[in-house]
């Protein structure tokens, strides 16, 4: 996972592995709430989507 930050605007590029991992984070109901949450912020999280647009599609 190579991650890069500029001003409000978050790039993450993940290989496939990082992927598939992070979806069975993210559908695993018997895990913490925290960690479903972040998976789906960082599944969200296209090249140079807004800060903002990541949060309102997280909930």
């Amino acid at each position: 996972m190579r991650i890069c930050v500029m001003a409000q605007t978050v790039s993450i590029i993940l290989f496939e592995d990082d992927r598939n991992a992070l979806e069975v984070i993210a559908a695993d109901r018997s895990r913490p709430l925290k960690h479903i949450q972040r998976a789906k912020i960082v599944l969200h999280s296209p090249k140079a989507r807004l800060v903002v647009t990541i949060t309102e599609v997280r909930s």
